[in-house]
């Protein structure tokens, strides 16, 4: 039969056993009066460890030898306390509370007690957040303020292997999700079905089959781990919604949006979600929201639109579309361009932009309409127009235009409908200065900001102002903290002051050796920001929207 304590124990890594010598097998039988689980004992009589044991089970635990024990139950606090009692320690775990089995029970079951707790041997001391409650230090006492970690020794030994097991599949998908390697991590899962998920690991599981667009899979999971969601809906609430906008469902998503939305007011009204937690909760539901509509949109264009529509068609199509009105937007902005393409062809391009205005981000809802060179009039060659929703009534002016006259009864070779990444997309001024030439003169920044203590309304003054050797950029409570190396290199962090946050900047070296500064010391090199450019776009970013820039990436509470 094989020693499941063994075998665990034999799994961790760098272990060395030397032969268990008879004379100390006795002294270790004379400790423990003869009583001790039967599997403990055989793994013992075969072999010893020939250093402490480190073994990530759950907990980090750590076996010893014979001496080991035999020193933790005689002189080592609070192992010598519990002794008396027939708590006898034979393990620990690694921030030194002591594991120990109940020799007053015959099944041996096996607890965690706490070194904090237990280290007087007079009084039992517990605090529950408001009251100090003080217990007399007595065995009953002892176990009630102790952890069971099996009601028998043989249970104790299987919850190890299923912890192990557990901890095993935690650090696999959680190393293949950091990495991005989504298909890795459903992997893991869907190969290990009798595993349990440790706390929150679903989360990461379900959010992979979404990055890898396996919806029903991710609502599948949703579905099975329902019950872990109990206490926190809103977020079960954002992955079921993230999976039904995916599919298109809007009517689904929008039902799991309004709960979500719900669900993010009862937590503030709770004091559960405060400040920017809550505005960025909410604004994920808000996000969707908008992400539905789209896909409305979209929709009526593709079933408005055929391979045999005509500019007539296409147009009203399009005019049907841009009256619909997106929640959370600002006016959207409307663009007509018509002009010769390569080798005779002949473009029209539609777009309809909106902004998200929480967020504020850009999206183009796009026709593109090709006519081939053998349909085009040749009065068209030199036909090239653009026209904006900015200048007045925009349907009227295209169809007054001389395009639209021209290819009112031509059938396009080629048309096109989609939404555009949000890298393409072009705010307002943008627009105007492609059409019009204008230098780029103006940027956004937020009024309430202030660096090293100093109000900034434009680009210059903040350009001016960012020499110093400490540059502290502040809006509200949020803060961009920059140092400079001699070189003049810069070591940048975010900070949330209102919801203790910290992030910085991380330029993907990986390399954790410390950094000179003119001030002080960078902690690590990977912190440091070495193009100049990416540091002006992590700085602009920041005086717009007080927020750290996403197209870069931020290391997390690196340094507590």
């Amino acid at each position: 039969m094989v020693n499941g304590l063994d075998e665990l124990i034999s799994s961790a890594d760098g272990i060395h056993f030397i032969e268990t010598k008879p004379e100390d097998l006795e002294k270790l039988m004379d400790l423990y009066g003869r009583k001790i689980p039967d599997i403990l004992y055989d793994y013992l009589k075969k072999h010893m460890p020939a250093d402490n044991v480190k073994l990530q089970a759950g907990k980090a635990f750590v076996y010893y030898g014979i001496e080991r024990i035999i020193e933790e139950n005689t002189n080592t606090v609070p192992g010598r306390f519990l002794f008396p009692m027939g708590l006898y320690t034979f393990a620990s775990c690694q921030n030194g509370d002591c594991i120990c089995f109940d020799v007053n029970d015959p099944s041996f079951p096996v607890y965690v007690c706490s070194k904090l707790l237990l280290k007087g041997g007079n009084e039992i001391s517990i605090y529950n957040g408001k009251d100090t409650r003080i217990l007399s230090y007595e065995y009953k006492n002892v176990l009630h303020v102790s952890q069971c970690l099996g009601s028998s020794f043989e249970e104790f030994v299987t919850n190890m292997i299923k912890w192990k097991k557990e901890g095993e599949l935690k650090k696999q998908i959680n190393n293949a999700y950091s990495n991005k390697q989504y298909e890795q991590a459903v992997e893991a899962f869907e190969a290990n079905p009798d595993v349990e998920l440790a706390y929150l690991l679903e989360n990461i599981v379900i959010a992979s089959y979404n990055n890898l667009k396996k919806y029903d899979r991710a609502l599948a999971v949703l579905d099975q781990f329902k019950h872990r969601f109990e206490n926190r809906k809103r977020i079960w609430y954002y992955f079921a919604t993230y999976a039904y906008v995916g599919k298109e469902d809007c009517e689904k998503a929008e039902e799991c949006i309004k709960a979500g939305i719900d669900e993010c007011n009862r937590e503030k009204k709770a004091k559960i979600l405060k400040g920017y937690q809550y505005k960025k909760e909410l604004g994920d539901f808000i996000y969707f929201q908008w992400a539905c509509q789209r896909i409305r949109a979209l929709r009526l264009l593709k079933d408005k639109i055929s391979s045999d529509s005509k500019l007539p068609e296409i147009i009203e199509a399009f005019r049907e579309m841009c009256g619909m009105k997106f929640e959370y937007e600002d006016e959207a902005l409307i663009l007509f361009e018509a002009s010769a393409g390569k080798e005779g062809t002949y473009t029209i391009h539609l777009v309809r932009q909106t902004e998200d205005v929480p967020d504020e981000e850009y999206y183009q809802l796009i026709v593109d309409i090709e006519y081939a060179a053998s349909d085009v009039d040749a009065q068209l060659s030199a036909v090239t127009e653009t026209f904006l929703s900015l200048d007045g009534d925009f349907f009227e002016k295209v169809e007054s235009s001389r395009s639209y006259a021209l290819l009112i009864d031509t059938k396009p070779v080629r048309i096109n409908i989609e939404e555009s990444d949000i890298e393409k997309c072009l705010a307002e001024k943008d627009i105007k200065r492609r059409n019009n030439n204008l230098p780029d003169s103006s940027n956004s920044i937020n009024a309430n900001l202030t660096i090293n203590r100093k109000h900034v309304s434009n680009e210059e003054e903040l350009m001016a102002l960012l020499h110093d050797d400490i540059v502290e950029m502040e809006i509200g409570d949020l803060c961009l903290h920059i140092e400079y190396s001699e070189d003049g290199h810069a070591f940048i962090g975010w900070i949330d002051t209102y919801n203790d946050e910290f992030y910085y900047f991380d330029n993907g070296s990986g390399n954790t050796e410390s950094v000179e500064l003119i001030v002080n010391v960078c902690p690590q090199e990977r912190m440091m920001c070495y193009d100049p450019n990416v540091l002006k776009e992590i700085v602009l970013y920041f005086c717009e929207a007080g927020l750290r820039n996403p197209k870069y990436n931020w290391i997390k509470d690196a340094l507590e």
